[in-house]
């Protein structure tokens, strides 16, 4: 079962809403009190890529999608938490940008977690579902 994000460090945390699944790592969402997008792409997460030349990973890709937006849409509560911590900080000084709202970004998406109903980090989730890893180059479910 998946563990609650410590969300008490450094960083950016708001109350959103599930817009839809982009893919199984890319979820849009919305703030609560704001008519603004943020494209999310998880942390700790990586699915397989929807357009995959393996067609099992394609197949894969496309169940992880399914899968992180049947649990988003039910979701009664969505928090988007922005860790600053060392990997954000690599991240900004790698992409040359001061620290300001664009530092969130990565190829116009934020970095960071979705906490659902308080309980579910949807990176974990999908991992254990067995959609996706926790590194760039491990194995599903690890």
């Amino acid at each position: 079962m998946s563990k609650a994000i410590d969300t008490t460090g450094a960083g950016l945390k708001l109350p959103v809403r599930f817009v839809r699944a982009v893919d199984g790592d890319t979820i849009e969402v919305q703030g609560e009190l704001t008519q603004f997008l943020w494209v999310v792409r998880l942390r700790d997460c990586w699915c397989p890529e929807l357009r995959d030349s393996d067609e099992s990973l394609s197949t894969l890709a496309h169940e992880a999608k399914r899968e992180a937006a049947a649990i988003c849409s039910v979701a009664k509560s969505m928090l988007l938490w922005i860790p600053i911590d060392g990997d954000f900080i690599r991240h900004v000084r790698a992409q040359g940008k001061g620290l300001n709202l664009l530092a969130f970004t990565s190829f116009e998406r934020v970095l960071g977690y979705l906490l659902i109903d308080g309980k579910i980090n949807l990176s974990e989730k999908l991992v254990e579902m067995k959609l996706a890893s926790s590194t760039k180059e491990g194995r599903l479910g690890e």
